[in-house]
């Protein structure tokens, strides 16, 4: 039986992108199962604000450019798309 187990040293993510798909992994030494259910609560509530957030900041910039149209300001327009 082999004594010697290679494990994780510390925190790490990766990203790899298939076919317009989006793959994320996380991983992180845990002593406990406490600590591993921690970290897995840690990523699944950090997923969901990114979730949350990212509509959120889309719409209000889809309202920020609607009122520049509505308001003729097409300077402001501009210079937002670059």
């Amino acid at each position: 039986m082999r004594e010697n187990y290679l494990t994780v040293k510390g925190y790490g993510e990766s990203e790899i992108v298939i076919s317009k798909s989006r793959f994320l992994t996380y991983i992180e030494r845990a002593e406990t199962e406490e600590d591993a259910i921690s970290f897995i609560d840690g990523i699944k509530n950090c997923i969901i604000m990114q979730l949350i957030t990212a509509p959120l900041i889309l719409l209000e910039s889809m309202i920020i450019f609607k009122r520049q149209m509505m308001m003729g300001n097409l300077a402001v327009l501009q210079a937002s798309l670059c």
